[in-house]
């Protein structure tokens, strides 16, 4: 009954996601809430037979939050509309470690592009203790200030690393699928 719950809240959210009028609204909500990376990191998530729906249902909740649609305007995005985004975003991290965190002055100095992959971004925050990484999510409008230890180290990275790392283009997608059916 609560596989069943979790699953129909989901196909709400892609409801919501895919009608403009509510997307904006729902991007924020989900962005507070870390929906995404609380369900990824879910026992639901975590199980084959009971989680594989809710699981294709996250997924699409992750691509439709992410979709290249101008939240406040409804205008679609072009690649590099998303690219800019996608840089602010990893500026704004590599400040942030330049200003607050110098075990981090090499993420803070490195070119973006050697730091927007997942590998690469955990690679450089696995040495931040869990109150590190709370006081940079917090710093980066994340999550709320620290307050006892609240989150585990795998959630503040995961929240991190989904915010920060590079996304493959919509166009990129469709040309790597099969021109026929297989």
């Amino acid at each position: 009954e609560e596989v069943n719950y979790c699953e129909r809240f989901l196909e709400l959210c892609i409801d919501l996601q895919a009608q403009l009028p509510t997307r904006r609204f729902l991007n924020t909500l989900l962005l507070d809430s870390q929906l995404i990376v609380r369900s990824a990191l879910s026992n639901l998530a975590q199980r084959e037979q009971e989680g594989h729906l809710f699981c294709e249902l996250l997924k699409m909740v992750k691509f439709y939050s992410k979709f290249e649609i101008d939240d406040l305007e409804g205008d679609p995005l072009t690649e590099t509309q998303m690219l800019t985004v996608h840089y602010d975003q990893v500026l704004n991290l590599q400040k942030q470690c330049f200003a607050h965190f110098k075990e981090l002055e090499e993420l803070a100095l490195a070119n973006i592009s050697q730091v927007d992959s997942r590998d690469s971004l955990l690679s450089y925050l696995k040495c931040l203790n869990n109150k590190r990484l709370h006081e940079l999510a917090h710093h980066l409008n994340l999550l709320e200030p620290y307050d006892k230890a609240r989150y585990k180290s795998s959630f503040l990275l995961e929240v991190l690393v989904c915010h920060h790392e590079s996304r493959q283009s919509q166009i990129d997608e469709i040309n790597s699928m099969p021109l026929y059916p297989t």
